[in-house]
């Protein structure tokens, strides 16, 4: 079951819109509003509008994750303030920098097979890497708020030279 209630409800909070004005910038009915809302299953192309309009990435990532199976941003009680965030992302960032230098991870990423100890050295690695990961698009998305700017919207300013340096098509 997919539902909104608690993402809609946390950015409803944090961007001082209303429910109606999303509906309205969303394009959906009030019914469907007040349903997701209230915990009912979200239809994907409504999803889609309601993440559009909002145009917030914290909804967008919750969004994602729920229908797409993407990771979504770290949003438990103990990350309450962009302080608490990037803390958290400086300790995971240096427990994966350690397990990398300690595993020689650089090593294990090298064209061979791996036997089945360096495959179990290599996921112990990535599941760090994934929390440093998801903690640093935490922090991220916290510099953007601080900001006043979305994420996409500094993808945007970066994207030409991106593609100039090859780094993407």
């Amino acid at each position: 079951m997919v539902t909104l209630a608690r993402p809609l409800a946390k950015f409803l909070g944090r961007s001082g819109k209303t429910q109606k004005e999303l509906t309205i910038e969303a394009d959906i009915s009030r019914s469907s509003m007040s349903n997701y809302v209230n915990g009912t299953n979200v239809r994907p192309n409504e999803a889609v509008m309601v993440a559009q309009a909002a145009n917030d990435f914290e909804l967008s990532m919750e969004i994602a994750s729920q229908f797409f199976g993407i990771f979504k941003l770290m949003d438990g009680e103990k990350l309450n303030n962009a302080l608490e965030i990037d803390a958290f992302t400086e300790m995971e960032e240096r427990e994966q920098h350690n397990r990398y230098t300690k595993d020689n991870v650089r090593t294990l990423l090298r064209d061979s097979p791996l036997n089945e100890q360096e495959q179990i050295i290599l996921r112990e690695y990535v599941l760090d890497d994934m929390d440093a990961l998801i903690m640093r698009l935490t922090r991220f998305n916290a510099e953007c708020l601080k900001l006043g700017v979305t994420p996409m919207a500094l993808f945007d300013v970066k994207r030409e030279e991106y593609v100039e340096k090859h780094y993407m098509e």
